[in-house]
């Protein structure tokens, strides 16, 4: 039923991890590599389990710098660099990533569950502790309205940042009893203390530039990022809105003769 719930993050039928400490569902939607791209992903020990949602821009760069520190990799996915990287460095890891992405990994030797979030926050993560002690994590606050334990309260509050601001922002939800992963951060929580442990590997911040920035500047970060958003070797295809953004990306794809 919670799987069902969450069928719109993913066009593929539902995977399935569990035991008896922990369960994972992941809704498949492919694009680097089909085959090898299941998730839940294992590592090879069957120590760590991964679920992830995201599209790491950097992840051959990382892939090297991982290979180079003796890790093997059996895909050509970021899905598994971001579970290796984590494994290998932690939070250390995600500062050097570019891309946006939320992610769940469980440790069945240590019990312990990691989560994680892009540092803008474009990738949604929520947690919902249970009143029978069950620790629920998804992308999607729908998820959780399938469980017995689930009231499905409306913070008050959330609703008045809402209509202040025009956004919730995290870690407010729509639902009392539920949070949003704050951007930039990396959470652990051990089971066999019931406790989370919160660290802040980033932070994205507003600030006034000092200086005008020139056309050509600003056409040259538009090329930049681009470039590293375009996947490799797959159909793309651009979505038009009403707005001037969506024609200055065509006219710079046709200009860089991207098929």
């Amino acid at each position: 039923r919670a799987a069902a719930a969450i069928m719109y993050r993913g066009n593929n039928a539902p995977r399935y991890y569990g035991n008896h400490s922990c369960q994972l569902i992941h809704c498949q939607f492919s694009i680097l590599d089909e085959t090898t791209e299941l998730q839940p992903m294992t590592d090879e020990s069957g120590r760590y389990v991964c679920v992830y949602d995201g599209d790491l821009y950097n992840y051959t760069e990382l892939r090297d710098q991982l290979t180079a520190r003796g890790n093997r990799f059996f895909s050509e996915t970021d899905t598994e660099v971001m579970l290796r990287g984590i494994i290998d460095q932690g939070a250390d890891f995600l500062k050097q990533t570019n891309g946006m992405f939320s992610v769940a990994i469980w440790d069945n030797a240590e019990n312990v569950l990691i989560l994680a979030r892009d540092p803008l926050g474009k990738k949604p993560l929520y947690v919902w502790e249970s009143e029978s002690g069950h620790v629920m994590f998804s992308s999607s606050l729908a998820a959780f309205r399938v469980f017995p334990d689930w009231r499905g309260v409306v913070n008050k509050g959330a609703i008045v940042q809402f209509v202040r601001t025009g956004i919730i922002p995290p870690p407010l939800t729509i639902y009392r009893g539920t949070r949003a992963i704050l951007p930039g951060t990396l959470e652990t929580y051990r089971l066999s203390h019931r406790e989370w442990t919160i660290t802040a590997y980033d932070a994205f911040v507003c600030g006034k530039t000092r200086r005008k920035i020139t056309d050509e500047e600003m056409l040259s970060e538009i090329d930049r990022a681009l470039s590293i958003r375009l996947p490799r070797g797959v159909p793309t295809g651009l979505t038009f809105s009403a707005g001037v953004d969506s024609g200055i990306l065509a006219c710079r794809l046709a200009k860089s003769n991207y098929p």
